[in-house]
């Protein structure tokens, strides 16, 4: 079965976190095509899974090379791993920690109360509440990029679900987010990306800006 780790493995090469070669599929793990797809605003360096492994500093020249901005761009990257994501066995999704982050500033909303509440105000967390702060979601508030609660608050979550869950916020236990640990998930989520395959089998996220390499 090809789960999260295989998947926060690759994503930890892309982002230069693991030495050696990147390679967009790893022998004897998931085998057929594969690609990695660095994207610069439009602009698309493809490397194909058939050629040697290219290793992320011979790439870089290429994206410096790109028109300057003036901003840092974002450096994405496309992993076909070969799967149906549709079959419950080969489902793929978690969190992976990147060494210095994606570069974005990232507004984590924490559904928790008592130490915990008080452990995600220290870890840094936007905003935390318990009961009312559902209520503020049901009401229209949404000043948060990502969320994070405790295991005793799932079922008052149960309320806001259909509010979260199209917008890929609702805590989920697969990705480290449903927990009483804080610090911990509040830093991943602040410093690393969530992924997870699409229909086609290929997760795409960002992984670091121009200015980190």
């Amino acid at each position: 079965r090809r789960r999260g780790p295989m998947a926060s493995l690759l994503l930890r090469r892309a982002a230069g976190q693991l030495g050696g070669l990147f390679s967009p599929h790893a022998p004897g793990r998931i085998r057929g095509p594969a690609c990695c797809v660095l994207q610069q605003r439009g602009v698309k360096v493809q490397v194909e899974g058939r050629k040697p492994p290219t290793l992320i500093a011979d790439a870089m020249p290429t994206i410096r090379g790109f028109k300057k901005r003036n901003f840092d761009q974002t450096i994405e990257v496309a992993v076909r791993l070969n799967i149906d994501p549709r079959k419950q066995d080969q489902a793929m999704r978690g969190l992976a920690v990147l060494p210095k982050g994606t570069g974005r500033n990232v507004r984590v909303a924490v559904f928790a109360t008592g130490p915990a509440a008080e452990e995600a105000k220290k870890a840094g967390a936007t905003i935390v509440g318990g009961d009312d702060l559902v209520d503020q979601v049901k009401g229209g508030f949404m000043e948060f990029d990502r969320c994070v609660a405790t295991p005793a608050m799932m079922q008052s979550l149960s309320k806001i679900a259909r509010i979260l869950g199209p917008r890929g916020m609702m805590p989920n236990p697969k990705v480290g987010t449903v927990t009483d640990n804080m610090t911990e998930a509040i830093g991943g989520l602040m410093s690393g990306v969530t992924f997870k395959a699409e229909k086609a089998g290929i997760i795409h996220v960002p992984i670091g800006k121009v200015g980190y390499f």
